[in-house]
């Protein structure tokens, strides 16, 4: 079964963008960008049965974003990971106070649209997930692209979903 643990929007030290201010959404979606790059630089890239991505919440002041880690519940090297980012993830962006750095060029498929891939059984590895949404992207649930709802961020995406 697949099950996931709160990461933060931030490194739990940092301000981070608030629920209700102005370009919320796109600092959000930047922010969180941003901690699960520096995740992966200072705890690894996720093994099989895990997956770091961006989640949706909904609260009384509007939807708010942060990072989470999914994993396979039956499986002891995604779940360990899991709780690793949980207690071990960054508290500060770096240790000299300067701005964080963008976010390193990945996988050409968005977070959200791996997300879909996850949820629809795809194996952990970021690689096949990616394959299964370039091929398949387009018949599985409708889903929100990052490039299509973040055009500002210059997200790119290769997920078939952006050829409906």
């Amino acid at each position: 079964m697949r099950d996931y643990i709160d990461i933060g929007s931030s490194p739990c030290e940092e301000d981070c963008a608030q629920v209700g201010s102005p370009d919320y959404y796109a600092k959000a979606k930047t922010e969180c960008a941003r901690f699960i790059d520096l995740i992966r630089r200072t705890l690894g890239e996720e093994p099989p049965g895990a997956h770091l991505a961006v989640k949706s919440n909904p609260h009384e002041f509007g939807t708010y974003y942060e990072v989470v880690c999914y994993f396979q519940d039956d499986d002891e090297e995604a779940q360990k990971y899991a709780y690793r980012c949980e207690s071990e993830a960054p508290a500060r962006w770096d240790t000299n106070g300067s701005e964080p750095e963008k976010p390193a060029p990945r996988a050409k498929v968005c977070d959200s649209c791996l997300t879909v891939a996850y949820d629809n059984g795809s194996p952990g590895d970021r690689e096949t997930a990616a394959l299964v949404m370039v091929e398949l992207g387009a018949d599985l649930e409708d889903h929100l692209c990052d490039q299509v709802e973040a055009r500002d961020l210059g997200i790119k995406c290769t997920c078939a979903c952006r050829r409906r």
